[in-house]
């Protein structure tokens, strides 16, 4: 999903998934660390990196996008908001905030928040230019399929305001 190059290390944070026993599956962020620049990776833990709490109580956790800024590590991850059925989960992006890359404060943060007729908002990728974060991501009304949107963060990166039709992408006119 995303890696992470400290000069000394690579974190690799990767997406997976179980099958579910009352929904289709659960998704789960992983961490792996490479000391040899890369060439192999090391599990962090046998256990997922973002775990299920309280204020995030389903087993989508996922596809984190990280920075490692000066004084804090930051992340946007994918966060589970309920079911409409076994098969179609809701789903948002959050935030997160660390000071090892490893251990994450996470309080339940909406960076994104899904529009009307919206089941996911998924796969954020984070850049930032001149002190704006753009954000692209995947969003999906079960209408229309999956499409690509846009998002702009002026205040670090903590909350955006959407403007997918200036995304860039669109679908195909055919195919």
């Amino acid at each position: 999903s995303w890696i992470v190059n400290t000069g000394q290390k690579k974190y690799l944070y990767y997406i997976g998934w179980n099958a579910g026993a009352t929904t289709r599956m659960s998704l789960i962020a992983g961490l792996a660390v490479s000391n040899d620049g890369g060439r192999t990776f090391i599990r962090n833990s046998r256990a997922p990196l973002l775990h299920r709490t309280n204020t995030e109580p389903f087993a989508i956790l996922t596809a984190p996008c990280v920075f490692n800024m000066k004084d804090k590590w930051q992340m946007w991850y994918v966060s589970g908001e309920g079911w409409v059925d076994r098969d179609l989960p809701r789903y948002n992006i959050k935030y997160a905030e660390s000071e090892d890359g490893i251990n994450w404060k996470r309080e339940g943060h909406v960076s994104l928040e899904l529009n009307e007729n919206e089941t996911a908002l998924a796969r954020p990728c984070v850049v930032e230019e001149n002190g704006i974060y753009k954000m692209w991501f995947s969003y999906k009304d079960p209408r229309v399929g999956y499409r690509i949107g846009y998002a702009e963060s002026t205040d670090g990166g903590k909350n955006w305001l959407r403007y997918d039709n200036e995304s860039g992408m669109d679908t195909s006119d055919y195919g």
